[in-house]
This record gives structure tokens, C-alpha cells and sequence, in this order.
């Protein structure tokens, strides 16, 4: 028997291995092209989570921020004046006369200036009130300050024009 008669008597069999590695050899490709789209899902999955940790991040620094201008923002008039009255009262200052002015809007920020016309004993109690004023945790800025002496109660007046900056 030769190789042409006993390729002829088994040819189904040959056929069926051939049919076989064929078939083989394809899902290898097809496996290997899955594996490689795999790997691509698996790395733009931890992408897309580092990505989702960085945005929780942003949102909670956000959200830290609205709180903190909401904050800022409750500056008004009565909130001011009750500020400058108890710095006022710590240095021994006395406020005659308190009067707001036109608000200045910024883009990024309000200007809320305030007119004072302040009594002090002696220098050093308007030193400490300026001081305290401008260390203060609202952002006050002292303008403009015109210092002189009461004839008639020997102490000293002070006219000056200060400044609340919040946020806008």
C-alpha cells in the first residue's frame, strides 16, 4: 500500500485533522486578539478610575469652596458695624458716627467701604484699633485716615475710610 492509497482510504480522517488545525489556529488568533482587547478594557478601566478618584477630589474641593464664599458672603451692613464696635470696644475707641458709602463691584471680588469718625484717648488706642481691624479675619483695609485733636474734650478724632473685600 502506498502513501496516494492510504492517503484515499483515510482521506475523511486527514481531512477531519486538517478541518481541526485550521479551526485551531484561528481561535488562537481569535483568543489573542480578545486578550489584547482585554488588556486595553483593563487599563482605560484603571484609567477611567484614577480619573474618577482626581474628579471626587475637584467636587469635594468645590463644594470647600462654595461653603467658604457662602461664608465670605455673609458680610452686610449690621455684621460690619457689630465687627467694628467690638474691636472698638477692646482698644478703648469710641465711634461717633459710622456711615456706609456706594459698594464698588469688582469681577472678582466687593468692595464694601464704611465712612468712621472714631475718639480715642491717645495714639496708641488708634495704633491698637488699626491694627486689629486689618489683622481681623474679615479682609478690612483701612483707606484713607485723617488724625486730629477735639479742642473742647482734648482727645483725639479720627476720620477715616475702611473697607470690607469679600467674595463675589
Amino acid at each position: 500500500m502506498d502513501f496516494s492509497d492510504w492517503l484515499f482510504k483515510n482521506k475523511n480522517k486527514v481531512l477531519n485533522i486538517l478541518f481541526l488545525l485550521l479551526s485551531l489556529f484561528i481561535a488562537g488568533k481569535i483568543f489573542n486578539k480578545q486578550l489584547e482587547a482585554r488588556e486595553l478594557l483593563v487599563g482605560k478601566k484603571g484609567m477611567e478610575s484614577k480619573k474618577n478618584v482626581i474628579l471626587e477630589n475637584i467636587s469635594s474641593t468645590e463644594k470647600r469652596i462654595t461653603a467658604y464664599r457662602k461664608l465670605l458672603g455673609e458680610n452686610d451692613g449690621s455684621n460690619v458695624i457689630n465687627t467694628i464696635g467690638a474691636i472698638a470696644g477692646q482698644t478703648a475707641v469710641k465711634i461717633i458716627a459710622v456711615k456706609p458709602t456706594r459698594v464698588e463691584k469688582y469681577p472678582e471680588y466687593v468692595k464694601i467701604p464704611f465712612k468712621l469718625e472714631l475718639s480715642a484717648e491717645n495714639y496708641h488706642s488708634l495704633g491698637r484699633f488699626f491694627s486689629r481691624l486689618e489683622s481681623h479675619a474679615d479682609i478690612f483695609m483701612v483707606d484713607a485716615v485723617i488724625i486730629g485733636m477735639d479742642q473742647s474734650s482734648h482727645d483725639l478724632k479720627a476720620f477715616l475710610t475702611i473697607s470690607l473685600v469679600t467674595n463675589k
